[in-house]
């Protein structure tokens, strides 16, 4: 995996632990130095794994138990190995990356299959969400109180559920909807930085 052979190697991320314990596997047999954290790790050993991690390179599996505490800013390669429904758990995998102290551009690979309501997500998440161009924190602003929580995800499975087979037209409502949001959030916050300007201009 040419990604975990480059400086600083890569943080890769996975839902589900049978899935990480595959991915572990095929890296080790690929001669990749492998670290491995998820909810079944004890609190005592995630910090010196991440240490042996960022000192080795190689590939750090997580699941998302396994990411609490963590700060990976010394690597900037995030791989999704699975997506995520919610789009506020996939900012908080990059914020794991993109906070202070990260010296680098933080790159993002989403692995998903082609075909499947997972490539429509990232379609809409990436083309009218916009979400891996805003900054770390913007993400529950553009969606508000109505996609809050597990509230995303729901929603998701519902219009999937009532598609009757037409997935890209049902997620292509939604992100019309995520697009006008953005576009909302992007004007308040423009506003907002006007009116900050002027009062900063005044003191």
């Amino acid at each position: 995996m040419p990604l975990a052979r480059g400086a600083g190697g890569v943080v890769l991320f996975t839902e589900f632990l049978e899935t990480q314990a595959a991915l572990a596997q095929f890296l080790r047999d690929a001669g990749v130095a492998t670290f491995v954290i998820n909810g079944s790790t004890p609190a005592p050993e995630r910090q010196p794994i991440t240490e042996q991690f960022h000192q080795q390179g190689g590939a750090l599996v997580l699941t998302h138990s396994g990411t609490e505490g963590r700060n990976l800013q010394f690597c900037h390669r995030l791989a999704n190995f699975d997506l995520p429904w919610n789009p506020m758990e996939i900012e908080q995998r990059i914020g794991r990356l993109h906070r202070l102290g990260q010296q680098h551009p933080v790159e993002i690979y989403n692995f998903v299959q082609a075909g499947t309501l997972q490539e429509h997500l990232l379609q809409i998440l990436q083309e009218k969400l916009n979400l891996f161009e805003l900054v770390v924190g913007e993400t529950g602003l553009v969606l508000g109180e109505r996609y809050s929580g597990d509230e995303f995800e729901e929603e998701i499975f519902r219009r999937w559920r009532e598609s009757e087979g037409r997935v890209a037209e049902a997620i292509g409502a939604l992100g019309e909807e995520l697009a006008a949001a953005r576009d909302q959030y992007g004007e308040v916050k423009k506003l907002d930085e006007t009116l900050f300007a002027h009062d900063y201009e005044s003191t």
